[in-house]
């Protein structure tokens, strides 16, 4: 019996170390942005409301000289389409908890890993900044 409680405790030490250390891991990882191209759609979890994704994309249209197509906004979600020289980009996001969202970007039908990536890299560099209008 004594073996048996010697193997129990030790299991759940090793175990419960395991989890609060992957528990670490993945907290730390989502502060940097993850990102995952999968099925034709640049995935993205940012530390970022809804709005500040919004404005970075409102900046990267106006920056990139995109022709915007549909907006539908939401309080935690939205969904942006505009034309680009790329083809039409398709941004979805949506707020996955407390300073927390989802970004998808899709080019074109079935998708375009490297001007994803492209257009992302000018949404990134948007958070913190308002969309400028033409002068």
């Amino acid at each position: 019996m004594r073996k048996l409680f010697g193997i129990i405790l030790l299991s759940a030490a090793i175990f419960g170390t395991g989890c609060v250390v992957c528990g670490v891991a993945v907290v730390g990882a989502t502060g940097a942005g993850i990102v995952s191209y999968v099925k034709g759609d640049l995935e993205v979890i940012e530390s970022a409301s809804v709005e500040e994704i919004e404005k970075a994309i409102d900046s990267a249209i106006v920056e990139m000289k995109m022709t915007d197509r549909k907006k539908d906004i939401k309080p935690k979600k939205g969904e942006v389409t505009a034309k680009s020289h790329f083809g039409d980009v398709t941004f979805q996001f949506a707020n996955k908890g407390p300073g927390h969202s989802t970004l998808s970007i899709r080019v074109g039908t079935f998708g375009d890993e490297a001007s994803s990536r492209y257009i992302y890299d000018k949404v990134k560099s948007g958070f913190g900044k308002a969309a400028k209008t033409g002068a």
